[in-house]
């Protein structure tokens, strides 16, 4: 079956999503009960062949490409990894349902939020090794020194977002050197299935990663994830001090 730069990218970044999820389960598993234990292996049950389909490697995809060849079956690959993407959102709908189900104290969340603002961190610096390897040009390269954010966005697209498979994940409403705002046309919210909490709770840790792989190049950026009222869009805005 023949694939290209745009679906290594994208089943990249899926299975970078799944790797999340992953480590947000294992940390969620020390605090919470026997119940969520055998709740999670039920769903994880269910989805056996979507994971297995996102655990062909354990690296992150962003240095070298993942085995995309060894998953794939004769549908269409665009088909596939549509299919794929949307059997990912709804196991990830049930687990953050379990989660939030489960959760006795709201300091849970916040361990969570710890994992996945390293996550981000984790990302950013393998994609900066990747940048680095590849003599990337100065202006696909978000250096400190360089005062600029358009850099990084490019980065968000293509890392967080797995670049241009989905229909523009990312609208952005403002992109200067200092102040980056932009639509999540993809944010958990957007995706059907599952209860406005368990959305909350994705979108929230979600979040994270994003101000995580910022702020592993700026350490003086403000990010914040807004979410407005129903049937619009979350936003984020970065902001260098």
């Amino acid at each position: 079956m023949l694939t290209g730069p745009s679906h290594h990218l994208y089943y990249a970044s899926l299975h970078r999503r799944r790797l999340w999820l992953s480590h947000l389960t294992e940390a969620f598993e020390k605090k919470a009960g026997p119940d969520f234990l055998a709740d999670r292996k039920r769903l994880d049950s269910s989805f056996a062949r979507t994971l297995r389909r996102l655990s062909a490697d354990s690296h992150l995809g962003i240095q070298t490409p993942l085995p995309l060849h060894v998953v794939v079956d004769d549908t269409p690959i665009d088909s596939f990894l549509t299919t794929l993407s949307e059997e990912l959102d709804a196991y990830e709908h049930n687990l953050f349902e379990l989660m939030h189900k489960a959760a006795t104290e709201q300091s849970w969340f916040a361990s969570l939020e710890e994992v996945s603002q390293l996550w981000g961190r984790e990302l950013a610096h393998e994609s900066r090794i990747a940048l680095a390897k590849a003599d990337a040009p100065t202006d696909l390269m978000p250096e400190p020194a360089s005062r600029s954010l358009r850099g990084l966005t490019l980065m968000f697209y293509s890392v967080l977002q797995g670049g241009d498979f989905a229909w523009k994940p990312l609208l952005f409403r403002r992109r200067t050197d200092r102040e980056i705002q932009y639509e999540l046309r993809a944010c958990p919210h957007r995706k059907p299935g599952g209860s406005l909490e368990g959305a909350n709770l994705a979108c929230r840790l979600e979040a994270m990663i994003y101000r995580g792989f910022a702020q592993a190049f700026f350490s003086d950026v403000e990010f914040e994830r807004r979410s407005p009222n129903a049937g619009a869009y979350c936003v984020d805005e970065l902001t260098l001090r």
